[in-house]
Protein backbone atom coordinates (compact mmCIF):
# COMPACT_ATOMS: atom_id res chain seq x y z
CA UNK A 1 0.00 0.00 0.00
CA UNK A 2 1.11 3.88 -0.59
CA UNK A 3 1.70 5.57 2.23
CA UNK A 4 -1.11 9.15 2.35
CA UNK A 5 0.73 12.53 1.78
CA UNK A 6 -0.38 13.69 4.49
CA UNK A 7 1.98 10.78 6.60
CA UNK A 8 5.03 11.80 4.23
CA UNK A 9 7.77 14.26 5.44
CA UNK A 10 8.23 16.60 2.57
CA UNK A 11 11.83 15.25 2.69
CA UNK A 12 11.05 11.84 1.97
CA UNK A 13 11.10 12.31 -2.22
CA UNK A 14 14.12 15.09 -1.67
CA UNK A 15 15.94 13.24 1.28
CA UNK A 16 19.60 15.39 1.59
CA UNK A 17 20.85 11.61 3.15
CA UNK A 18 21.79 9.18 1.36
CA UNK A 19 21.27 5.12 1.34
CA UNK A 20 18.81 3.25 3.74
CA UNK A 21 19.93 5.17 6.74
CA UNK A 22 18.54 8.24 5.19
CA UNK A 23 15.21 6.18 4.33
CA UNK A 24 14.68 4.81 7.86
CA UNK A 25 15.21 8.52 9.32
CA UNK A 26 12.69 10.05 7.05
CA UNK A 27 10.46 6.42 8.13
CA UNK A 28 10.93 7.31 11.81
CA UNK A 29 10.10 10.97 11.38
CA UNK A 30 6.92 9.89 9.72
CA UNK A 31 6.10 7.51 12.61
CA UNK A 32 6.99 9.76 15.21
CA UNK A 33 3.60 11.95 15.87
CA UNK A 34 4.73 14.06 18.32
CA UNK A 35 8.12 14.46 17.13
CA UNK A 36 9.62 13.62 20.54
CA UNK A 37 12.54 11.68 18.96
CA UNK A 38 10.91 8.37 20.25
CA UNK A 39 8.16 5.98 18.97
CA UNK A 40 6.13 4.94 21.35
CA UNK A 41 2.80 3.16 21.48
CA UNK A 42 0.73 6.01 20.15
CA UNK A 43 2.86 7.01 17.80
CA UNK A 44 2.68 3.35 16.44
CA UNK A 45 -1.14 3.06 17.11
CA UNK A 46 -1.61 6.15 15.27
CA UNK A 47 0.55 5.58 12.02
CA UNK A 48 -0.69 1.64 11.73
CA UNK A 49 -3.99 3.25 11.65
CA UNK A 50 -3.69 5.96 9.27
CA UNK A 51 -1.77 3.25 6.84
CA UNK A 52 -4.48 0.80 7.59
CA UNK A 53 -2.49 -1.61 9.17
CA UNK A 54 -4.58 -3.95 11.42
CA UNK A 55 -2.53 -4.07 14.74
CA UNK A 56 -3.24 -5.00 18.45
CA UNK A 57 -1.97 -3.57 21.20
CA UNK A 58 0.15 -6.51 21.72
CA UNK A 59 1.15 -6.26 18.29
CA UNK A 60 2.31 -2.39 18.94
CA UNK A 61 4.11 -3.59 22.22
CA UNK A 62 6.22 -6.70 20.37
CA UNK A 63 7.16 -4.07 17.18
CA UNK A 64 8.57 -1.73 20.30
CA UNK A 65 10.11 -5.13 22.18
CA UNK A 66 11.66 -6.09 18.22
CA UNK A 67 13.01 -2.22 17.79
CA UNK A 68 15.04 -2.78 21.38
CA UNK A 69 12.59 0.05 23.33
CA UNK A 70 10.23 -0.99 26.05
CA UNK A 71 6.76 -0.14 26.53
CA UNK A 72 7.67 2.80 28.94
CA UNK A 73 10.04 4.44 26.97
CA UNK A 74 9.82 3.44 23.31
CA UNK A 75 11.83 3.23 20.67
CA UNK A 76 14.36 5.79 20.02
CA UNK A 77 17.37 5.90 18.08
CA UNK A 78 20.26 8.83 18.49
CA UNK A 79 20.59 9.25 14.89
CA UNK A 80 16.99 10.23 14.74
CA UNK A 81 16.51 12.83 17.12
Amino acid sequence: PQIPKSLKPKSLSKSKSNGKDGLMEDVFKVMDKDGDGRLSHDDLKSYMNCASFAATDDDIEAMIRLGGGDENDGVSSPSFS
